[in-house]
């Protein structure tokens, strides 16, 4: 099993940190009983610059819709500055957007544009953001717009994690979208009918697939935005 000695400024010495890189070493760490998979947001040459930027939307005692609503309302401003992000459902009750970056930039630097387009999707909607770190001060009936998750040695949930070991019902799951089409709004529903997760990630891996398919009809690949190229527009 291969290991990355990091240092532990807690800890005053290095840990080792599983690099799990095929479907051995996956095993083998289920077979230790490390099944909730909690991955860095960057990787072994690169560590102090993340992959991409983490967008998490944690509702505040609301229904789904408008964790639906508030998504693409960031797809819609990621557009207008020639971006692009891709949802994932978390296998609980909200959504994770990732920005792809080129691993050139620091945490801080991604933060900071994560809490720029916060602080100006709020401002739009005050209705449907709220953006206060302590739980006691978020409005009740929003969309928590959480940017500060976005950190060197932070973890994030990976794809396909299951959510029973959030202590959740059921057996939802994280479920990665490698879609660029955001016609999110057919998702409503599921939630309503108490499917919850499992028919949002149907609705993931349709998106998908029907993604693709267009792109591979048009001849286009996607394309990795610098963080320059981000910060210029705004």
């Amino acid at each position: 099993m291969q290991a990355e000695p990091i240092y532990s400024e807690h800890n005053k010495a290095p840990i080792n940190y599983a690099v799990c890189n095929d479907r051995v070493s996956l095993l083998y760490l289920a077979n230790l009983g490390c099944i909730d998979q909690n991955p860095w947001m960057s990787r072994i040459g690169s560590l102090d610059s993340p992959d991409f930027i983490l967008i998490d939307l944690d509702p505040q005692e609301c229904p789904y819709d408008r964790i639906v609503e508030a998504a693409l309302l960031v797809h819609e401003k990621l557009e207008q500055i020639g971006l692009t992000g891709y949802p994932k459902t978390t296998g609980g009750d909200g959504m994770h957007i990732y920005i792809p970056l080129e691993n050139s930039y620091t945490y801080e630097q991604a933060r900071v544009f994560a809490e720029i387009l916060g602080v100006m999707l709020s401002g739009k909607r005050p209705d449907l953001f709220t953006t206060p770190r302590s739980v006691a001060k978020r409005d009740k009936g929003k969309v928590y717009f959480d940017y500060l998750q976005i950190g060197e040695g932070k973890t994030i949930s990976a794809p396909l994690r299951p959510a029973r070991l959030r202590r959740r019902p059921g057996f939802n799951a994280a479920g990665m979208e490698r879609s660029e089409d955001w016609t999110l709004a057919q998702a409503i529903p599921y939630r309503q009918r108490g499917r919850e997760v499992r028919q949002g990630r149907r609705f993931v891996r349709r998106c998908a697939q029907e993604a693709a398919a267009d792109r591979e009809a048009a001849g286009e690949a996607g394309a990795i935005v610098t963080l320059s190229e981000m910060t210029m527009v705004i």
